[in-house]
């Protein structure tokens, strides 16, 4: 199931910690996505603050490198 539920329930965690440990071992995760993962308490207001912001620069990296493309191989859009 995907939704926006945080922190995970009890049964997934419990499930999926032996997974995770080994995840982290094997250096497949870095250890704040395991801390996220087997973390109880729900995310602080200032933390999803900086989630947003995250995001929002993420997508507008992504919309210059979009429009950059778009410019190489659509020369008519560069002079607007």
């Amino acid at each position: 199931d995907k939704d926006d539920d945080y922190p995970l329930s009890d049964e997934i965690q419990n499930k999926m910690h032996p997974f995770w440990q080994e995840l982290l071992n094997q250096g497949f995760i870095e250890k704040e996505k395991y801390d996220r993962l087997i973390r109880k308490t729900e995310l602080t207001v200032e933390e999803l603050s900086g989630y947003i912001n995250k995001e929002l620069l993420e997508t507008r990296q992504s919309a210059k490198a979009v429009s950059s493309i778009l410019k190489q191989f659509l020369p008519v859009i560069s002079s607007i």
